[in-house]
């Protein structure tokens, strides 16, 4: 496990009220705490944390959760 310096938890302690309402985000427009939904976020999460290349699985997996978020959206606002 790495060592983490004060600044690198201070950055992340900070981030921490944006990732909770980003999840929060989601789960909302995946069906306001829908089981599936929830399952998906915790898989995604594992491998960002557990798999080689992490940081990479969690760009990637960012930017497919904003554009399915963005998706939604503008479809509700057309419909």
């Amino acid at each position: 496990m790495p060592h983490w310096s004060v600044q690198t938890f201070l950055a992340v302690f900070a981030m921490w009220p944006i990732m909770m309402a980003a999840m929060m985000l989601l789960l909302f427009t995946g069906g306001v705490m829908n089981l599936v939904v929830v399952a998906l976020l915790a898989i995604g999460i594992g491998l960002e944390k557990l798999a080689p290349g992490g940081s990479r699985i969690a760009r990637s997996l960012g930017v497919m959760l904003g554009m399915i978020v963005l998706g939604r959206w503008s479809w509700s606002r057309m419909h």
